[in-house]
């Protein structure tokens, strides 16, 4: 619904920028789940420590940047990010949505760096969390397969099933 409301308005160097990186992070994501399951780990701890690292560590990464460029005004424009933290973003964006559905902090963080508009930041998250999600999918069904624990099952269908309507008035809103 994000993505029918916001047709043309999206950062398209953003998306090509990080979507290579962010499909590679599936497959570790997938990795790690596989890995979790079969030794019966715990992954509670594990993800929040790893969410509260990147939520913590990215906007000091990011104030850092800004402090050896100067300030920077929404008018100048963006410089490009360097190669490995672009990477590094989106490997860390496909391993904890596969693990946690925690990207989007992630990917927030790293999108606002493109000074986008409101519009444009929009366009550009619905379409990132419309093709990841729908990515996760078949990433699920593998680890189903390769692991002992179902990680899709018809009562997690059935619990996302009912939520659909709701899409649109969130998107509205």
């Amino acid at each position: 619904f994000t993505v029918r409301h916001f047709p043309r308005t999206w950062n398209r160097t953003a998306f090509r920028i990080v979507f290579p990186w962010n499909l590679a992070g599936l497959f570790l994501g997938l990795g790690a789940l596989v890995v979790i399951a079969r030794q019966g780990l715990r992954t509670d701890h594990w993800i929040r420590l790893a969410v509260g690292l990147v939520v913590f560590g990215f906007p000091l990464l990011a104030l850092l940047a800004n402090r050896r460029g100067g300030p920077a005004s929404r008018l100048e424009p963006v410089r490009p990010l360097p190669l490995a933290l672009s990477a590094a973003v989106g490997l860390l964006c496909g391993l904890s949505t596969m693990v946690a559905h925690a990207a989007g902090v992630i990917l927030n963080l790293y999108l606002l760096r493109f000074k986008m508009s409101p519009q444009e930041f929009v366009g550009t998250t619905g379409r990132f969390y419309l093709c990841f999600n729908s990515l996760k999918i078949p990433f699920y069904v593998a680890a189903t397969y390769l692991a002992p624990v179902p990680f899709l099952t018809l009562h997690s269908a059935k619990y996302c099933l009912w939520m659909l309507p709701f899409c649109p008035v969130g998107v509205a809103l």
